[in-house]
């Protein structure tokens, strides 16, 4: 007898090790109804059109995964969190959305995948003024489910259901351009003396260069605002002046050359410096027929 439960208690032992020893299959999640799909995807949309309406990039990322992406027309892939928090918050620092409006007509997913489409319709306005402009079109838009069984956009493309609007006429007239330009040098001193990336930023094409003295160049307008931005952190500019000796125009493009002069100081103290120096800038027009700076190269004029 005693054997008996000996030999019991070993079998219970070796069974006990081993089902230790089993390896721990992990639970997935339940497949989202149709309806549960539809319900994600819209809240999604609702916080979307939200938080652009506020102005609030950082809400509108947040529905973003980090290795997202999203393909607007007429300019090439924005890859990644970073590169689309980018891009959108520099149309912001110059835009603002008073409408905005999306129609989901289509979700279904398939495993931790989902897809949408639907159409959109927004009205925005530049913050410094001017007539408001209106988009519409359509999107498909893939999203991914999380681990927190939430739903965020993984890929994202749209175009416009309208065809776009014939281009402005080149402006040949070249007092009117200078003029415009100069216009264009006026908003650059007095944004940087006030301190004002925001506004400075908007005097930018989005694919613009710019080509400092002893750095690399500084491509696409998210990086040029990126580089403004930490000079304005540290620096006080208390005069700008900027002079066109000459100008010349040729098409939709202009080239300006003259001299410019600066006085900065350091905010954490310290001497104002002064600074003179010469450039040669590019402009491009704009659908809407104002200029602005697509290439820009300057240097010192003293050692």
């Amino acid at each position: 007898m005693v054997r008996t439960y000996r030999l019991i208690g070993l079998l219970l032992l070796a069974a006990l090790l081993l089902s230790a020893c089993q390896p721990v299959v992990a639970q997935t999640q339940a497949p989202p109804s149709g309806e549960e799909v539809t319900a994600a995807v819209n809240a999604i949309w609702d916080e979307y059109e939200a938080s652009l309406l506020a102005g609030d990039v950082d809400r509108w990322i947040a529905q973003w995964m980090d290795d997202g992406v999203q393909m607007p027309p007429d300019m090439p892939p924005r890859v990644g969190k970073e590169t689309i928090y980018a891009a959108v918050s520099g149309f912001l620092s110059g835009y603002e959305y008073t409408d905005f409006v999306i129609d989901n007509e289509d979700a279904v997913a398939s495993g931790d995948m989902a897809f949408a489409r639907g159409t959109y319709a927004a009205s925005f306005a530049a913050k410094g003024g001017g007539d408001p402009m209106s988009v519409e079109g359509k999107y498909m838009t893939i999203l991914r489910r999380q681990e927190d069984g939430s739903w965020k956009i993984y890929r994202d493309i749209f175009n416009s259901n309208v065809p776009p609007a014939p281009a402005a006429a080149p402006t040949t007239d070249v007092a009117a351009v200078a003029e415009a330009i100069d216009a264009v040098w006026r908003e650059y001193e007095a944004s940087q003396i006030a301190g004002d990336p925001d506004r400075w930023i908007a005097l930018w094409a989005e694919d613009g260069v710019q080509l400092p003295p002893g750095s690399p160049p500084v491509v696409g307008k998210a990086a040029i605002d990126a580089r403004d931005r930490s000079d304005l952190e540290v620096n006080d500019y208390s005069q700008f002046v900027i002079t066109n000796k000459e100008v010349e125009v040729n098409g939709d493009l202009a080239f300006a050359r003259g001299d410019f002069m600066v006085t900065v100081a350091p905010k954490s103290g310290g001497d104002p410096m002064d600074f003179q120096g010469k450039y040669m800038t590019i402009f491009r027009q704009q659908p809407d027929g104002s200029w602005k700076i697509y290439r820009d190269i300057f240097n010192p004029s003293a050692p």
